[in-house]
């Protein structure tokens, strides 16, 4: 019965392996090594995934950046030709990443909130109640016939042009290129700031000037030679004055006491003169001690 029923049941077609043989196999086999393509690709795959988390992290920081300077500046009755130091060291750096469309999305938010698009400035920005598309404004000076020919949606922007001047300064010295591919970072300036730090330098170069002149006068009224180095310094050098110790009374011997008398009465290392009759009664009194002592 039981030949029977195997004779009709289908057979399987896989090869059967001895289980202890597949297992000594599988111990002994070593693992495959890694393909070099496959590792290319996998380095590949890896440097795109660090630079789409650092394009990430640069636009994230680029919003928290819009959302701090949309409070700016600090101080609610701030001058933006002279602002605080602080605010502009802040301003100089949450712009470090800024391309010039996140500027203009700053500048946006600023005119929505009603604020002036400068960062600096705590003013209303202006609101021009003509319905004209175009303005003409006079620039430069008075004998300057010269105009200029703005937007409204420009005008709009800025409280006044000086404040569109100073954000058009900033704008200009934003690069294009995206923070994540930039080399490094570019230094900001403000506007007007440029001629301020030549001020500076003229002023200093000129304080130099005049502090050489006088040194060199100096010297010719003391006779010297000024070569526009520092004057010559004389060498002095300090030593401890050295005082004796006192002798032991067991090797003191009476040739040494009058010596020894004179070393103890100096002062500074100068022993008065003492002449006459004062001498005479000196001699006598140190030979009294001398012969009380012995």
């Amino acid at each position: 019965m039981t030949s029977a029923i195997e004779d009709v049941m289908p057979k399987s077609i896989l090869k059967k392996f001895p289980l202890k043989n597949k297992i000594s196999e599988t111990a002994t086999s070593e693992p495959p090594q890694p393909n070099p393509r496959e590792i290319r690709n996998r380095e590949i795959a890896l440097q795109h995934a660090h630079l789409i988390q650092q394009r990430k992290d640069v636009e994230s920081s680029i919003l928290a950046a819009t959302e701090t300077l949309l409070d700016f500046p600090s101080c609610q009755t701030a001058d933006p030709a002279h602002p605080a130091f602080a605010d502009v060291i802040q301003v100089k750096t949450l712009l470090q990443t800024f391309q010039p469309a996140d500027y203009d999305s700053l500048v946006e938010e600023r005119n929505i909130d009603g604020k002036c698009g400068y960062v600096l400035c705590p003013r209303a920005h202006k609101i021009e109640k003509r319905k004209s598309l175009y303005r003409i404004l006079k620039s430069g000076s008075n004998k300057d016939k010269s105009v200029e020919v703005m937007t409204k949606e420009e005008l709009e922007r800025w409280c006044s042009t000086d404040c569109g001047k100073r954000a058009l300064y900033l704008r200009v010295q934003l690069s294009e290129v995206p923070a994540w591919e930039r080399p490094g970072t570019a230094s900001i300036l403000l506007y007007g700031e440029h001629e301020q730090r030549n001020r500076d330098q003229h002023r200093e170069e000129a304080e130099l000037t005049t502090v050489t002149a006088s040194l060199k006068q100096l010297a010719i009224e003391r006779g010297e030679k000024y070569n526009g180095k520092a004057a010559s310094t004389v060498d002095v050098s300090i030593r401890e004055h050295e005082v004796p110790l006192r002798p032991n009374e067991n090797a003191f011997q009476e040739d040494d006491y009058h010596q020894s008398s004179r070393i103890y009465d100096s002062i500074e290392g100068y022993v008065p003169r003492i002449s006459g009759s004062r001498a005479r009664r000196r001699h006598v009194e140190d030979e009294g001690d001398l012969t009380d002592t012995m």
